[in-house]
């Protein structure tokens, strides 16, 4: 019984190897043949790099990043603090993902904390913006779970 699956397993290997050497050399191949369009990949990503550069890196973070209900789909409550800080000055907006209304615009600040009284029943992603094009600079989200899962199945009390 185990030497028929050995043998099995004698006659792919070589095969495999056959098949991951044609396939290496047929990428090389398309490498070499499509040099400009690596070259304007490049500049695309040298492009982006140097918008990235106009914005110097931020941090941004939620305590607690998580929110914790009895049962699933209530609502959680819950205290957070929204802290970013950058390492130049910079102008910044607070947004809830998917609302187009600013939670709160900063100018010129290097370091801010925001206080929100947290209330939903689903993970909520904020985001920090440019108020001039609005480009996402960071975000960060709050987790919400739960202790127990939602049954489908009522439990009726009785009591004779």
């Amino acid at each position: 019984m185990y030497s028929s699956a050995g043998k099995g397993f004698a006659l792919l290997i070589p095969i495999f190897a056959y098949l991951s050497h044609s396939t290496v050399w047929a990428n090389s191949q398309v490498q070499t043949d499509n040099m400009p369009l690596a070259a304007a990949l490049a500049q695309v990503s040298k492009d982006k790099q140097a918008k990235l550069n106009d914005v110097s890196k931020v941090n941004f973070v939620a305590q607690p990043a998580q929110c914790v209900t009895l049962r699933q789909g209530r609502d959680c409550f819950a205290s957070i603090q929204l802290t970013w800080q950058s390492e130049n000055s910079q102008s910044i907006c607070l947004y809830q993902q998917g609302k187009e209304q600013a939670l709160k615009c900063w100018q010129g600040l290097t370091r801010a904390q925001y206080a929100l009284e947290f209330e939903s029943n689903e993970s909520v992603i904020y985001q920090l913006r440019t108020p001039t094009n609005s480009q996402v600079i960071a975000e960060t989200d709050i987790t919400v779970s739960w202790l127990h899962k939602r049954t489908s199945r009522k439990r009726r009390w009785r009591l004779f």
